[in-house]
Order: structure tokens, then C-alpha cells, then sequence
């Protein structure tokens, strides 16, 4: 619980300083279509210590392709802790999943205020019904 605790810390903090001097019109509205992973075991940070997802540790991401001048790259978006992110973040079994999401990124950052989300796959959306 202690890391769950402190891990949303570092994202409100995150937030907050990101958004230090801009205004709200810097908000941007966005679609984003990726896989939901943990950057802690997922292999998006590399250390030499194992890790693993826990009931008391994850940190759930969505990996989204982005191509840059022709080179395919990942950016990996997190999101702020609300009821519409919830299963986002707690659900170890939408980890690996196609998601489409609508919400709102914070100036500066890649952490987004998900509005709505849905899972996808090969013949088209799944309504997420919580």
C-alpha cells in the first residue's frame, strides 16, 4: 500500500509541476490507441534486479507507436488516478491489451486525465462496462 501511495504521489507531482506556468489552454484533448503495460515488469525500465507486478506495486501505462521522421519510436503515457482510470491502473488482467482512450494530457507531460476507455482488438472496439 506504502508504494501504491507512493507512486501516485510522484504522478500528482508530476502533474503539478508540469502544469507551473501554463494556463489551462494548454490542456490537449486526445485519442490514443495502445497497449496497457507495467512499466515495472514490462521491461520498460531495464535494471539488474528482478521485477515483478504485485497486488501492492504496479505502474500501468499505455505503449503507444508514435513515427518520427520516418522512425518508429514508443511513447508511454500514464494516467492521473480517477474512477475512469481505475481499471486502468488496478486491472492486472487488461495488462498486454489493445485500449483506445479519450481524455486529456497535462501541458509538458505524457500523463493523461482518461475520460472513457474501451479494449480493442482485430474486428473493432469492446465497450468497457463498469
Amino acid at each position: 500500500m506504502k508504494m501504491k501511495c507512493a507512486i501516485v504521489l510522484v504522478v500528482l507531482g508530476l502533474v503539478a509541476c508540469s502544469s507551473i506556468g501554463h494556463s489551462d489552454d494548454g490542456l490537449q484533448l486526445v485519442n490514443l490507441t495502445g497497449k496497457l503495460v507495467c512499466l515495472g515488469c514490462g521491461g520498460r525500465f531495464h535494471s539488474k534486479s528482478e521485477r515483478s507486478c504485485s497486488i501492492h506495486w504496479q505502474l500501468s501505462a499505455l505503449k503507444v507507436e508514435d513515427t518520427m521522421s520516418g522512425k518508429k519510436t514508443n511513447r508511454y503515457y500514464t494516467f492521473l488516478p480517477s474512477d475512469e482510470a481505475k481499471p486502468l491502473l488496478e486491472e492486472v488482467s487488461l495488462h498486454g491489451k489493445m485500449i483506445q482512450l479519450s481524455g486529456t494530457v497535462y501541458p509538458g507531460s505524457q500523463v493523461v486525465d482518461v475520460e472513457s476507455f474501451m479494449e480493442v482488438g482485430a474486428t473493432g472496439g469492446l465497450p468497457r462496462s463498469d
